[in-house]
């Protein structure tokens, strides 16, 4: 037997990422249910009817009001990454990388460099 069965998924208006869910992608039966559930995980429907993620929603705050900077944290590479090395010393990444908390934007900054904007 064949059912044809219709859905609901949400994505993104402005980055068109999906939410996350441990069992695959969401599924929902009804416009309703789908917003319910996606208020609970930060998601909104924004004035112009656009749905936005959570990161998505919180760039106009930031814009506005500034970034939530987590603390600079090493570099990943741990001195892997060529273009992360610090001249004179190429086993050792001077890179550092800080996120918002808000609207995942990122930074990163190295010796003598300045900071730029990863995200």
């Amino acid at each position: 037997m064949l059912t044809v069965t219709l859905c609901v998924i949400a994505t993104c208006d402005t980055c068109g990422d999906q939410p996350a869910f441990p069992a695959g992608d969401a599924h929902f039966t009804t416009e309703s249910t789908a917003l319910t559930v996606l208020s609970a995980l930060g998601w909104s429907l924004t004035p112009t009817g656009t749905l936005a993620c959570p990161a998505c929603a919180a760039r106009p705050v930031c814009a506005t009001r500034g970034h939530l900077w987590a603390p600079w944290r090493p570099c990943w590479c741990r001195g892997k990454s060529l273009p992360h090395t610090t001249p004179g010393r190429p086993a050792v990444c001077g890179e550092e990388r800080r996120w918002c908390a808000r609207c995942d934007h990122g930074e990163t900054r190295g010796p003598g460099l300045a900071v730029k904007a990863v995200a």
